[in-house]
């Protein structure tokens, strides 16, 4: 059994409609959005003491925030000296986390220590 993806194009004016807002038919054309008729939001602007707080927010060491981030323990050490900045996309990464931070901390299992007995 195969299903077709609907684009995500139409699926928002889809909402948009069942929303209340008005459309014709031609609004619910998919469409394929241009740099002319669409713009992009710029990611959240990350200073070290930001990306420190964040991190700490999340209680994470600055390995795990690595991991979760997929970059290097040093770069975000970079990142927190204020060596270098995050990149747009690892800014716009941020911004998802802060946005849902359960559902990325689910990504981040941490070991329990075993009961031994005994000691």
């Amino acid at each position: 059994m195969s299903s077709k993806a609907t684009p995500l194009s139409a699926t928002i004016r889809r909402s948009h409609t069942a929303n209340g807002c008005k459309a014709n038919s031609t609004d619910l054309a998919p469409r394929k959005s241009t740099a002319r008729r669409s713009t992009v939001a710029q990611p959240g602007g990350y200073s070290s003491d930001a990306i420190r707080n964040f991190r700490g927010e999340l209680g994470l060491s600055q390995s795990l925030f690595a991991d979760l981030l997929g970059v290097s323990k040093s770069l975000v050490e970079h990142w927190e000296r204020g060596v270098r900045p995050p990149s747009t996309t690892i800014r716009r990464l941020l911004d998802a986390i802060r946005a849902r931070p359960d559902s990325f901390m689910l990504q981040v299992h941490i070991d329990q220590p075993q009961n031994r007995r005994g000691a």
